[in-house]
């Protein structure tokens, strides 16, 4: 690309960015790491990284020197992480990444952030198989590129792929940037609770925690692996009841940090409910069987069972009476 080129490229982008609905955030609260926490389809937090220079300096910069992939760069890492909010933002995110690679594959290169940043734009189109081979390809060209790691962790959780998913959060962790990161080990948390490795889960989560105590996620995921566990066959008494009570403290927790958080409301039903749950259970042999809405539809299925049973009864005696009535009248 010659300078002309670059910069009336340059130009077009900064217009396509003016034209982009709704204000830019400063900051991104990163959604749910596709966990116990959220069902829903959404991009993974990964994608909301911190802005290193702003949006009018890095188009400056590709003004002067088209060909340095740095602004591309952190320029589709603003642009995603924009798109959170605004989704408009998506297809200057795809527009930068498509001129970048372009760039650096003209030099006989790629680059593994524009790389992942492209994943992250093909899982929030739906598309996982193809996020998955851009994240691959990513972390093989740089496996320390944390970013690129959890973003493959996190879609792998989606796909259901734990192990996959344990051995890309476990990477990001083994990276400076990863180690200090929440949403790390919010997602390997995720990602060992589907190997059933609950103990993994359990460390990861609190890390998560003490790197970001005001974050209530980690207290709705410790409440759901509580729960599961206060629910395993063979546990004494005394065991399962404290493992409920302390699912039930999770999720009280959760339900405190949440009443004023609208993004976070339909989670906060979901607490609430298995509260109410937790406090229903019958309990035989020292581990729950089932609850008390669940034991009337066991006895009204069973009452009903039983007066069809009788009626069937009556009617074979009523027959047999009859029969013998006829047999005698002959």
């Amino acid at each position: 690309m010659n300078g002309r080129a670059g910069t009336w490229w340059v130009r077009g982008l900064m217009l396509l960015a003016g034209c982009a609905s709704a204000p830019t955030p400063t900051t991104s609260r990163p959604p749910a790491a596709a966990a116990e926490m959220s069902t829903d389809p959404q991009p993974p937090a990964s994608a909301a990284l911190p802005r290193v220079r702003g949006e009018a300096e890095l188009q400056a910069a590709l003004a002067d020197d088209p060909r340095d992939v740095g602004p591309y760069e952190e320029l589709a890492r603003l642009y995603h992480a924009r798109s959170l909010r605004a989704p408009t933002y998506a297809l200057l995110a795809a527009k930068v990444v498509e001129q970048g690679l372009i760039v650096v594959q003209r030099e006989g290169r790629t680059s593994a952030d524009l790389l992942t940043t492209r994943g992250l734009l093909a899982l929030m189109a739906g598309r996982p198989d193809a996020a998955m081979r851009d994240l691959e390809a990513a972390v093989a060209i740089e496996p320390g590129l944390a970013r690129a790691q959890l973003a493959l962790g996190e879609t792998a959780i989606r796909i259901h792929d734990f192990p996959r998913a344990v051995r890309a959060l476990q990477a990001a962790a083994a990276t400076r940037e990863g180690r200090e990161d929440p949403e790390v080990w919010l997602a390997l948390g995720v990602a060992a609770r589907g190997t059933e490795d609950l103990v993994a889960a359990e460390v990861a989560y609190r890390r998560s925690l003490a790197l970001r105590p005001a974050d209530p996620r980690p207290w709705f995921n410790l409440g759901h692996m509580y729960q599961q566990r206060a629910e395993q066959e063979g546990l004494r008494r005394r065991e399962a009841e404290e493992l409920k009570m302390a699912s039930k403290r999770f999720f009280t927790r959760f339900v405190e940090a949440t009443k004023d958080d609208p993004e976070l409301a339909q989670k906060r039903l979901e607490a609430q409910d298995r509260l109410a749950t937790l406090d229903q259970y019958f309990w035989f042999g020292g581990r729950p069987r089932v609850s008390l809405e669940e034991k009337a539809r066991e006895m009204a299925a069973l009452q009903e069972q039983l007066e069809a049973q009788d009626r069937a009864r009556l009617l074979e005696l009523e027959a047999r009476a009859l029969a013998a009535e006829a047999e005698a009248g002959r």
